[in-house]
């Protein structure tokens, strides 16, 4: 699900990228492709798809399918901070869907 702010259009694509459009003209503001774990992947049973991004902060945030959370600057795209919240290599699990708020400032 796509999510539009301050004119800005941000998406989220496989393997965890995220993308900022311009909404008015489609013209790729950034898009960001984090180094992921390949054999923690390989291992899952989902798919690589991702399903959305959260804004907040001044931050888009998206969760890996190796097992992290990363959060990026709207403006430029430039990793802000990436933390680990799933032991992968153990549960062979990820995150393909969208953030969500547990009502703690990031």
């Amino acid at each position: 699900m796509p999510l539009v702010a301050d004119g800005v259009l941000y998406y989220s694509g496989s393997y965890s990228r995220p993308f900022a459009l311009d909404a008015a003209t489609g013209e790729l503001i950034w898009s960001y492709i984090p180094e992921l774990n390949e054999d923690l992947i390989v291992q899952q049973i989902h798919s690589p798809y991702n399903r959305g991004v959260a804004l907040g902060h001044g931050k888009v945030y998206v969760g890996t399918v190796d097992g992290r959370l990363i959060a990026v600057d709207m403006k430029t795209g430039a990793t802000v901070w990436d933390t680990k919240l799933v032991d992968s290599e153990k549960l062979t699990v990820g995150f393909t869907g969208a953030p969500s708020s547990s009502g703690t400032r990031c």
